[in-house]
C-alpha cells in the first residue's frame, strides 16, 4: 500500500463508547460503560476534556447498547460548543471494525483514538508531537507506559513496535527490545483504515498487526511518562476511581535518566 506522510495535528478524536462493560456487573444494566460517574464527570466527559484541552475539536463516539442514553446526554450534538457525533453500532464492530467504519467522516488529517475506559492526564501534546515528527512510513503512534500493568508491545531502541502480544514466559518475539503497556491512546493517519476490514468485529491490534506485515516502520511509540494513568474497566478500579476521577488514578513517573 502506497506511503502517507503525516500530515498534521489531530482536530477530531474518536472515542469508542460500544462496549458491553460486562465486567462492571450490574453497573451496566441501565448506564453504558461511558458515561458512569467519575470523579463529578462521566468516563467519556473525562476523556473528552483531556482530548479538548490538547486542541480538539470535533467528537466522534461509537454507541451500541443503551443509545438514547448519548442522545440524552448530547441533545444538541455539542459538548462546551464542540460537536459530537454519535455513530450508532447495530451489532458491536470493537475498536477495529468500529474506526474502520467512520472512513468516510474522515478528512485527511490524523485522528486522536481515545479510549474513554482509561483515567488519565498523560500529556497528549506529546503523543502529537512524535508523531507528526516521524517518517512518512508512520501511519500510528501509541501512547505506552514504559513496563507497566499490561506490556504487550515490544519496541526496539528507537520506538518502533516490533511485536504485539501477552509479555509471558520466553515467547521469542518478546526477546530483547523493552515492552510497553499500551495506554489508549495514539494518533491514527486515515491511510491506516486500509488495513482495517469493513463491516468485520475486531480489535485494532489486528489492523497493526497487518500494517506492521507490510510496513516495518508503520507503527511506533511515544512514552508518556510522567502522568496519572487507571483503566477504570474493571469493577474494582472503577469503584476506586469514582469518588475522586484523575486525583485517585495511579501515578506513573518518569523514565529513568
Amino acid at each position: 500500500m502506497s506511503s502517507s506522510p503525516p500530515s498534521s495535528r489531530p482536530r477530531t478524536a474518536f472515542l469508542p463508547a460500544a462496549g458491553l462493560g460486562s465486567r462492571l456487573g450490574p453497573l451496566t444494566a441501565e448506564t453504558p460503560k461511558a458515561l458512569l460517574p467519575v470523579g463529578g464527570e462521566t468516563l467519556l466527559t473525562r476523556a473528552m476534556t483531556h482530548a479538548a484541552e490538547a486542541g480538539i475539536r470535533r467528537f466522534l463516539v461509537t454507541t451500541h447498547l443503551h443509545p438514547e442514553a448519548f442522545t440524552a446526554h448530547f441533545p444538541d450534538g455539542t459538548w462546551r460548543g464542540l460537536p459530537v457525533e454519535l455513530v450508532h453500532e447495530p451489532y458491536r464492530l470493537e475498536t477495529g471494525g468500529g474506526l474502520r467504519n467512520l472512513a468516510g467522516r474522515l478528512g485527511p488529517e490524523p485522528l486522536l483514538l481515545s479510549n474513554p475506559d482509561t483515567v488519565t492526564d498523560a500529556p497528549l501534546e506529546k503523543l502529537f508531537a512524535a508523531h507528526a515528527a516521524a517518517s512518512g512510513e508512520r501511519l500510528v503512534t501509541l501512547g505506552t507506559l514504559p513496563g507497566g500493568p499490561e506490556p504487550h508491545v515490544l519496541a526496539d531502541s528507537v520506538g518502533r513496535v516490533r511485536a504485539l502480544g501477552p509479555a509471558t514466559g520466553d515467547a521469542p518475539a518478546f526477546r530483547g527490545g523493552q515492552r510497553h503497556t499500551y495506554l489508549g491512546l495514539s494518533v491514527v493517519e486515515p491511510a491506516f483504515l486500509a488495513y482495517l476490514r469493513p463491516g468485520v468485529r475486531e480489535s485494532v491490534v489486528a489492523g497493526w498487526r497487518r500494517a506492521l506485515t507490510d510496513r516495518p516502520d508503520a507503527v511506533a511509540l511515544c512514552p508518556l511518562t510522567p502522568c496519572r494513568w487507571e483503566d477504570a474497566g474493571t469493577l474494582a478500579a472503577y469503584e476506586r476511581l469514582r469518588p475522586a476521577g484523575l486525583a485517585a488514578a495511579r501515578a506513573w513517573p518518569g523514565e529513568p535518566a
